[in-house]
C-alpha cells in the first residue's frame, strides 16, 4: 500500500488520498482495530504513511473514513512521529449529524449533541477540539461535511423524509423483478436525519443554510459534487450499485447549465456556493485557522448582544463574534443564526460598522420560478436573474445597529474599515 501511494504521488501527481475503511490499514496482529491501543497504531501502515518524508514535503493529504475503529479513538489515525504538523485527517461524523439535526429538527438545540453523537454545535463549528486536540491534531485535521458520496445529496436531504431505494430510476431492477438478488431496497442508511421541506422556496433556503454552516465552520471542508446545483438521486441514498449506473444517476450538467428562465434557481445556488467559497478564503483568519490558538477570538453572544448563557445555548438562535486576538488586525466577523420558526431581532456589537455579506432568507431568492411569491428580483428588475442576491462580496450594504434575522436563516456580517 505504501509503495502504491508513493507511485501515485511520484508518477501521477496526486495530492491526496481518501481511505475508505482506513482502519484496515492499521490492524495490529494482537488486536482487531476496534480494540487498538496507541502503541498498536504506531506499528502500522497508517504510521508509515504519515512518517514518509516525501509525502510530508509535498503536503499530500491522508484522509480516513474512521468507521472501522472505535468512534472516539482519534490517535488511531496518528500524527507523524517527527513532524507535529502532519497527520491523518478524519471525516467528522459528529459535524455531519449535528448540522443535519439542527437544520431539520425543530426542537434541536445548539448545546444538544446529535442522536448517538457526543459533541454539540459549539464544538463542531469550532473544529471539535475535544476529540482531536489531545492527539496533536489541529483544526484542519477534522474534515467537515454534511453530505458524502454514499448517501443523500444535499437536495435529497431536504426533500425526502425516508430513503427510496426500491423501484425507481436508480434501482430499476426492483420495478420489474422485486425478487431479484440485485434488488436491494433495504441497503443504505436508515438514519438520514432528512426532512421533506415541501415548499421549494424553503428547500432552497435550508440548502443555503447547510452550505453556510459548512463554510463558516473551522476545519477542512468537503463538498459532494453536484450539491452546488441541487443535483438529485430521487431519494436513493445508496447509488453505488451496478443497476444505478444509468443516465438517471449520472451528472446531467444540462440540468443547471440551461439558461431557461425557469432554471434560475440552480444557477443562483451555484453562484451562491461559488461566492461563499470565495468568502471563506477571504475570512480564513477566522474560519480556517491553522492552529487552535488562532488569530481571532470568538465570543458567543445572545441575540440581545450579551454573553450567551444557558438560555441561549438551549435554544436555536445565537451570535458568533470573531474579534482580534492580541497583536492581530483583521476585519471582525459576525455570524447570526436563527433556526426558530419566526424572526429574531439581533443587537449587533457596538463600535463597529457592519456590512451584510450573506443572508440566506428566501426573499433574496424570489421569485425563483413561475408561481413563486414576489421578492427581491421583482423589485430589482435590472438584476441578473441567474446570479444570487443572497450573498454580496463587493460593496456589501452597511447595516444599522439592529437586524431582524428571518425564520430559519443565517446572516454573515463583516466589519468595514476595521483591521
Amino acid at each position: 500500500i505504501h509503495d502504491s501511494v508513493r507511485y501515485w504521488v511520484d508518477e501521477m501527481h496526486v495530492d491526496g488520498f481518501r481511505f475508505d475503511l482506513a482502519g484496515v490499514l492499521g490492524e495490529a496482529d494482537n488486536a482487531p482495530s476496534q480494540y487498538w491501543t496507541n502503541e498498536d497504531a504506531q506499528n502500522t501502515v497508517l504510521q508509515t504513511l504519515v512518517d514518509d518524508p516525501d509525502l510530508q514535503a509535498r503536503g499530500v493529504r491522508l484522509i480516513a473514513e474512521p468507521w472501522t475503529t472505535a468512534y472516539d479513538a482519534s490517535t488511531q489515525y496518528p500524527m507523524s512521529t517527527d513532524n507535529e504538523t502532519y497527520g491523518w485527517h478524519e471525516w467528522n461524523a459528529n459535524f455531519r449529524d449535528w448540522w443535519r439535526d439542527f437544520l431539520n429538527q425543530d426542537e434541536h438545540a445548539l448545546n444538544q449533541p446529535p442522536y448517538a453523537g457526543m459533541y454539540d454545535g459549539g464544538s463542531v463549528i469550532t473544529g471539535t477540539y475535544e476529540r482531536y486536540a489531545w492527539s496533536g491534531k489541529q483544526p484542519f485535521h477534522t474534515l467537515n461535511y454534511i453530505t458524502g458520496h454514499d448517501g443523500f445529496t444535499m437536495f435529497d436531504l431536504m426533500s425526502y423524509t425516508e430513503k427510496h431505494n426500491s423501484c425507481g430510476p436508480l434501482n430499476p431492477v426492483c420495478c420489474f423483478d422485486a425478487c431479484s438478488q440485485w434488488c436491494d431496497p433495504l441497503s443504505g442508511d436508515w438514519e438520514n436525519r432528512s426532512r421533506n421541506w415541501s415548499d421549494p422556496v424553503m428547500k432552497r433556503q435550508m440548502i443555503r443554510n447547510a452550505f453556510v454552516g459548512l463554510m463558516m465552520s473551522q476545519g477542512s471542508v468537503m463538498m459532494l459534487g453536484g450539491d452546488e446545483w441541487m443535483r438529485t438521486q430521487y431519494g436513493n441514498n445508496n447509488a453505488y450499485t451496478t443497476w444505478a449506473d444509468n443516465e438517471w444517476n449520472w451528472f446531467r450538467w444540462g440540468e443547471w447549465t440551461s439558461r431557461n428562465i425557469n432554471n434560475t434557481s440552480r444557477h443562483r445556488m451555484h453562484d451562491f456556493v461559488r461566492d461563499l467559497i470565495a468568502l471563506r478564503k477571504q475570512l480564513r483568519y477566522a474560519w480556517s485557522p491553522q492552529r487552535w490558538d488562532s488569530a481571532m477570538n470568538l465570543e458567543w453572544l445572545s441575540p440581545d448582544g450579551n454573553p450567551a448563557g444557558e438560555e441561549t445555548w438551549s435554544g436555536r438562535a445565537i451570535q458568533m463574534h470573531y474579534t482580534n486576538a492580541s497583536g492581530t488586525e483583521h476585519p471582525e466577523v459576525l455570524v447570526l443564526m436563527n433556526m426558530y420558526d419566526g424572526p429574531v431581532d439581533y443587537t449587533l456589537p457596538v463600535g463597529r460598522t457592519w456590512a451584510r455579506a450573506v443572508d440566506t432568507q428566501a426573499y433574496f431568492d424570489l421569485p425563483g420560478a413561475k408561481g413563486e411569491p414576489t421578492g427581491w428580483f421583482d423589485e430589482k428588475l435590472n438584476a441578473d436573474p441567474f446570479a444570487s442576491a443572497n450573498i454580496t462580496l463587493v460593496d456589501p450594504p452597511v447595516m444599522s445597529a439592529e437586524y431582524a434575522v428571518q425564520p430559519r436563516s443565517i446572516v454573515i456580517m463583516v466589519e468595514q474599515g476595521g483591521g
